[in-house]
């Protein structure tokens, strides 16, 4: 946070665990559902992650501004859909690379 919002911030929320429990994981979460939500997740999952986690972050940036927050990183840690969606996000990979090598071909 910037200087002139840091008082602000620890005057509504006292401590950075305060901070962390009742905006930070509420506004991640939200940011989250928002993109699950609004897209397939092969898409959230595949090889559109990289396009997702940039969105996310820039929305979950604009999300903690109006709180004094400023969002510097975002790293997701656990993006596990379970064997079911991985396996089906591998398989479209794999279509998606045998159709443009046919296509090369022909």
């Amino acid at each position: 946070m910037n200087q002139k919002d840091a008082f602000k911030v620890y005057k509504r929320y006292t401590t950075l665990d305060n901070l962390k429990q009742n905006i930070i994981s509420n506004y991640a979460q939200k940011s989250i559902e928002t993109v699950v939500t609004q897209y397939n997740v092969i898409d959230v999952l595949g090889a559109r992650k990289m396009k997702f986690i940039r969105w996310q972050a820039k929305d979950l940036q604009e999300m903690l501004k109006s709180e004094g927050v400023e969002l510097i990183q975002l790293t997701i840690k656990d993006m596990n859909a379970g064997d079911e969606i991985e396996k089906a996000i591998a398989d479209e990979a794999v279509a998606k690379r045998e159709l443009r090598q046919q296509n090369k071909t022909d």
